[in-house]
């Protein structure tokens, strides 16, 4: 399923894309489970580019390899990576969240740089990062960035 989306509770966060604009906020874990007459337990939703590549790993063209780079282009840019035969399951996409107005927006975060500063394009409010977190998509995103989301530190 492609991201931004809640891949452990299975709720879609999606907004803004006609495709995908029915099933904001819906359980999908929820309905697929019902539809197939399974338990939710028994259900792992998993992002678009993380399957992409496990497949790809598994039996396909980077069988053979141990450091391996995926990237879906579609309704959306995502990316996988695999290093030393390890899937790391990396989001490029995170849903800003104004903590002034509420304005939401979906933005790529970048993967070489912090980004500290990000300006609201609702109420020109210029977000900075939370005590504590590296960047603003740490403190106000749907997903944190990159360098945190595979276990390294963020910004030096």
């Amino acid at each position: 399923m492609p991201g931004p989306f809640d891949y452990e509770n299975g709720i879609s966060l999606i907004k803004g894309l006609d495709k995908y604009e029915a099933l904001y906020n819906l359980n999908v874990k929820e309905l697929i489970a019902q539809q197939l007459q399974v338990s939710v337990g028994d259900i792992v939703m998993m992002n678009d580019a993380s399957c992409f590549l496990k497949g790809e790993v598994f039996a396909g063209a980077a069988r053979d390899a141990n450091n391996v780079m995926g990237i879906t282009l579609g309704t959306g840019l995502s990316s996988a990576t695999c290093k030393n035969a390890v899937e790391m399951d990396v989001q490029l996409q995170s849903i800003i969240t104004c903590p002034v107005c509420g304005m939401q927006k979906e933005e790529t975060m970048p993967t070489d740089a912090c980004q500290y500063f990000y300006k609201c394009t609702n109420c020109e409010t210029l977000l900075k990062p939370k005590p504590g977190d590296c960047c603003v998509f740490c403190s106000y995103g749907t997903e944190v960035c990159p360098p945190i989301q595979i276990d390294k530190s963020c910004c030096g």
